[in-house]
């Protein structure tokens, strides 16, 4: 009988101008194998998903890996070597019982404001994907924006666990993860604890002697007025998403936060796909505050991104709003780690000064 054995492999395809992975999953499953994988662009939300309903023979599964490997490479996927593999849990998707704390966003103004009041420190705004990291008896999962458990690169999971407990806040960017906040460290919850402590905290274990894991970062953090402007007109000069406030005397609160502010200097909003159109588009929707579908006009979807299924939840970015469409409308990507009721009119916060009206009562 032939030897069994889980295996797994790794594909990248940078075609079309894409950097997108394919991760698939030889493993044992019950009483017999299943064949599982994941996929998406490199740095972002993996999707997951099986290529076996139910556990079947270790020789079908092994053949359905074959050709599943044989035919991605013929579509141009090639083998990655260059560690970034991720996880793939059965778990995916779960509620980690962890609600995170979300930005509310402010205008100029109120930015320049706070460059100035010394009870808010200022960070920079990282353009990835929100993920909480959790570390349990050196167990390491991740979580996204909602808290629900996502793949993260299997790399995180042997690097992360040498804190035993610990969970981090931060953003998944490229192969890197940007932490701006620690919320426990040795199984101490400092949730509780105003954010100048925990930062202390934070930076008191990157300055220390361990060696820390080398794709984890600390977010640029400065709490002084000349600091911080000069953050802010570095973000503006390099023409950067934007940046973060967080006010140092406040504990961690779940949800939508006063306590957290962010200024984008490039604006984006969550919509859904309405239809598709013939050529490389769709047209875009938004619920108002009845929630009640409006329609957003369209957005070009780039050759190295695929077309995004009816219903789905893209990310774009947008010069004004004009209250019936986006003003120069840029497509960034799907959205796997939002729901249909994020998709808000009300999210929308650059709007051209004679459409506010007709806005509200949309």
């Amino acid at each position: 009988m032939a030897q069994t054995i889980e295996t797994s492999a790794h594909l990248w395809s940078t075609k079309g101008g894409a950097d997108k992975l394919y991760n698939l999953f030889l493993r044992q499953k019950a009483d017999g194998w299943v064949v599982d994988y994941t996929n998406g662009k490199r740095g972002g939300t993996m999707q997951s998903g099986t290529k076996t309903e139910k556990p079947v023979s270790y020789e079908a599964a092994l053949k359905l890996f074959d050709a599943t490997v044989s035919a991605k490479t013929k579509d141009g996927y090639g083998p990655i070597d260059s560690g970034v593999a991720y996880t793939s849990s059965e778990f995916s998707g779960r509620a980690t019982g962890l609600d995170l704390q979300l930005l509310t966003s402010i205008d100029e103004a109120r930015c320049n404001a706070l460059v100035s009041d010394p009870n808010w420190c200022m960070q920079l705004k990282e353009n990835g994907e929100r993920r909480a990291i959790f570390v349990k008896d050196g167990v390491v999962t991740g979580a996204n924006r909602s808290g629900l458990l996502v793949d993260i690169p299997e790399q995180w999971t042997k690097e992360f666990a040498i804190f035993g407990n610990a969970i981090f806040d931060g953003e998944h960017v490229g192969d890197e993860f940007a932490v701006f906040d620690l919320l426990s460290l040795n199984g101490e919850d400092m949730r509780s604890d105003v954010f100048a402590g925990r930062y202390l905290r934070m930076a008191a274990l990157f300055d220390s002697e361990v060696d820390l894991p080398p794709l984890m970062r600390r977010v640029e953090t400065q709490a002084g007025y000349s600091t911080k402007s000069w953050l802010l007109q570095y973000v503006r000069d390099k023409q950067l998403e934007g940046v973060v406030f967080k006010r140092t005397m406040a504990p961690y609160q779940a949800g939508r936060s006063d306590d957290a502010l962010k200024f984008k200097l490039t604006e984006s909003a969550t919509c859904f796909v309405l239809h598709q159109n013939i050529q490389r588009s769709v047209v875009l929707g938004l619920l108002n505050a009845q929630g009640r579908v409006i329609e957003q006009g369209n957005v070009t979807i780039p050759a190295n991104h695929p077309v995004p299924m009816l219903g789905a939840l893209v990310e774009v970015q947008y010069l004004y709003y004009t209250g019936k469409a986006f003003e120069q409308p840029v497509y960034l990507g799907l959205r796997a780690d939002l729901r249909r009721e994020d998709a808000r009119i009300d999210q929308i916060t650059r709007i051209k000064p004679a459409n506010a009206t007709e806005m509200a009562s949309a």
